[in-house]
Order: C-alpha cells, then structure tokens, then sequence
C-alpha cells in the first residue's frame, strides 16, 4: 500500500521539477516502475553518487517530501476498515437473540 502510494506521488513530483532533465524524469519513472522501494535519504544519496549535485539535492528533496505523504496515504487503510468493522459492530447488536430448539436439547436439559 505504501510502495503504491509513493511511485506515482515521486513520479509527479520528479515530472513537475524543474531541476530535473526530462532524462532523468523518465529514469525516475522507469525505475520507480520496475523497483518501487521506500529509501532512506541515505540510501538513495549512495545510490545518486555518480549523479551531478543538484539532481542529488531535487531527488533527496522529492524523496523527504513525498514520503511522509504516502505513509499517510497507506495509514488511511486500516483507519477505514476498523471504521468500518466498529460500525458493523454495532449492527451486530440490533440482531435479535437465537430462540433455542427443545428438541435438540441433550438429555436431562443439561449443556
């Protein structure tokens, strides 16, 4: 979910950066396609060594940003499903009680 929510946000912002050439927009694009990983700034300074500087700055700069934003993305998830298990929750209790068969009751009414 997260990996889903991060390619197409870094994709976007690498396609809206000015600092980046449209080479390096399709790069972005191409590997974020192929590999989708959640980077450290770190990790993806090692990975961007052999880059100029400034292409080094804009993707550590699109990587801070859109990461925070596709974690909250991928935290909506669960948020909505125990909202919809706590709503169902309450339907549960409207159900009415089952009426006990007494021909299916063990001998001497015990259970």
């Amino acid at each position: 979910m997260l990996l889903a929510a991060l390619a197409p946000l870094f994709t976007n912002m690498a396609n809206a950066s000015e600092v980046l050439p449209s080479a390096e927009k399709q790069q972005v694009a191409q590997v974020l396609e192929e590999d989708a990983q959640l980077l450290s700034n770190t990790q993806l300074e090692t990975l961007l060594k052999d880059q100029p500087e400034a292409i080094q700055d804009e993707v550590v700069r699109i990587n801070t940003e859109a990461r925070p934003i596709a974690l909250q993305i991928a935290l909506i998830a669960p948020i909505l499903a125990a909202l919809l298990g706590f709503i169902l929750a309450f339907r549960m209790v409207r159900l009415p009680d089952l009426e006990r068969d007494e021909a299916e009751a063990p001998p001497g009414g015990i259970l």
